[in-house]
């Protein structure tokens, strides 16, 4: 058998009489062949035979990925030439320096004589923001996308500050308490031709090196004459990190003392490092981190003491530290306008006697229930303090008529109160011994314990209360000359035989 089956059906049909021819391909087929064998073309009908046509859908495909690619190219060069002609720094109110080309008076470019462009440097305001490819695609078919997102992060930016606090967290923990509502006084500026004196550092400082350090000094002594004095942080190289004991002294022109920040890493101010500084009003000190004595200044009349560091305040004239666990009061300013110290409700107590003793405009102390602390005076203390007085309930001190007495031991559980410092100041001639139920009072004259007032005369005794009669109690009170004890006191029949002065009951 042939492998084409219309010669095969051709050969069959030789012997046949009625033949008829295809009209399609003019094969002869039988008459009553309906259907073309070698074409397969209906022959009962008029219609056209369907050939069968190749498909062409991949033409058209390939067409419309051509349009497609063409139309990218177009959009990525007419981009890349938007982008060329915008701004590439983000918005900014720093200038900006960039290259201009130089043309002449009628508009022609400057060249120079190889004939290339001649460029200068402009300083430009950059009020543009950085291009996005969305937004200069936008721009091309007439959006604005990017004007729309740069207000829609404009906003967010503002409701975020609005809403979200600023980081405050630092290496060292933080103090959490209410910040006090008064603000510091402002910062005193060099304002006249006197007081803008230009001193070189290394020629008005006298300074040693800080504990045996290669890199850190210690400023000793200050040789200068302006009224506006600066400690840098920085002396040939060397950072600054200590002022001594005495080392401004004695001068009567200084009105501020200004130590900068820069790269310092901390500041420690020793005992007098200010002393006998007549002028001194304002001393500054930003955000140093500051270690200092109590009595880092004496004779002083500092009435502004600018500091930003977290670890310290200055409010009303008293100098506050945070020591890790609690506020402590640690200076109180020289100037005569500062006579009242108010412990703040969140200090808890004073750190030493120290820290008080060269207030000599200081006349009266204020505490709150909740001071935990209170030092022993020293009889050296200042000779204008009048009284001290302690808001009732406190567990630890207890005030009567301006004179402070202490829980035994610093213990809240004790039954005993000591005298902790009868003010120089205090003009009464006769002070009367408190009582409380439950409790003894002491009068002990020691010198660390009572100051020296030369007011009092007489002094009376309750029951619960005690007076030690040793010889420091007539350096305590030089002009002491009556003691007067309750009926059935007993310790007078003791005293009565000991004191120099009168004894009597009443």
């Amino acid at each position: 058998m042939s492998n084409n089956g219309t010669i095969y059906v051709l050969h069959m049909l030789r012997g046949c009489k009625n033949l008829k021819n295809c009209k399609f391909c003019n094969a002869q087929l039988p008459d009553e062949a309906s259907f073309c064998l070698n074409c397969s073309s209906a022959l009962n009908c008029d219609e056209e035979p369907v050939s069968k046509k190749p498909k062409v859908f991949w033409h058209r495909k390939a067409l419309v990925f051509c349009i497609v690619l063409l139309f990218i190219f177009t959009l990525s060069l007419a981009t890349a030439a938007r982008i060329k002609t915008l701004p590439l720094n983000p918005q900014s109110d720093t200038p900006e320096t960039v290259l201009v080309p130089v043309t002449e008076e009628n508009g022609e470019t400057v060249t120079d004589s190889q004939g290339d462009t001649v460029f200068e440097a402009v300083t430009v305001e950059t009020t543009t923001k950085k291009p996005t490819i969305i937004g200069v695609i936008s721009n091309l078919i007439g959006g604005d996308k990017d004007k729309e997102q740069a207000e829609e992060s404009s906003s967010l930016s503002t409701e975020t500050s609005a809403t979200c606090p600023a980081d405050t967290t630092a290496s060292e923990e933080k103090p959490n308490v209410t910040n006090p509502t008064e603000t510091d006084p402002p910062k005193t500026e060099p304002t006249t031709e006197e007081e803008i004196i230009k001193e070189n550092p290394a020629e008005v400082f006298e300074y040693e090196p800080y504990e045996k350090s290669s890199t850190q000094i210690s400023i000793t002594k200050y040789t200068g004459n302006a009224t506006y004095v600066t400690v840098p942080d920085y002396i040939n190289g060397l950072m600054v990190v200590e002022i001594q004991k005495d080392a401004f002294l004695n001068n009567s022109k200084i009105k501020t003392i200004d130590i900068v920040k820069g790269k310092r890493s901390f500041i420690w101010l020793e005992s007098k490092c200010f002393n006998n500084l007549s002028s001194l009003t304002t001393v500054n000190l930003y955000d140093n981190k500051l270690g200092m004595h109590g009595d880092f200044a004496i004779d002083c009349p500092i009435k502004n003491f600018n500091i930003n560091y977290w670890q310290w305040k200055c409010v009303n004239g008293a100098i506050y530290y945070y020591s890790g666990k609690e506020w402590r009061f640690r200076h109180f300013l020289g100037s005569p306008s500062y006579n009242t110290l108010n412990l703040e409700s969140w200090c808890l107590s004073i750190d030493n006697d120290n820290n008080l003793k060269t207030a000599k405009n200081l006349k009266v102390i204020t505490a709150h229930k909740d001071i935990g602390g209170f030092p022993c005076f020293q009889s050296d203390y200042n000779n204008s303090l009048q009284a001290i007085n302690v808001e009732t309930d406190n567990d630890m001190f207890l005030s009567k008529d301006g004179v402070l007495f202490g829980k035994h031991a610093y213990s809240s559980s004790s039954t005993s109160y000591e005298c902790y410092c009868y003010p120089h100041s205090k003009t009464d001639k006769i002070f009367t011994m408190p009582q409380k139920q439950g409790f003894t009072f002491s009068l002990i004259a020691y010198k660390n314990v009572n100051s020296v007032n030369n007011y009092l005369e007489e002094i009376y005794l309750p029951l619960n209360a005690y007076f030690s009669c040793n010889s420091n109690i007539y350096t305590a009170f030089p002009n002491l000359k009556k003691l007067h004890y309750a009926k059935g006191h007993p310790s007078y029949d003791d005293v009565r035989f000991k004191f120099t002065g009168i004894t009597d009951l009443y």
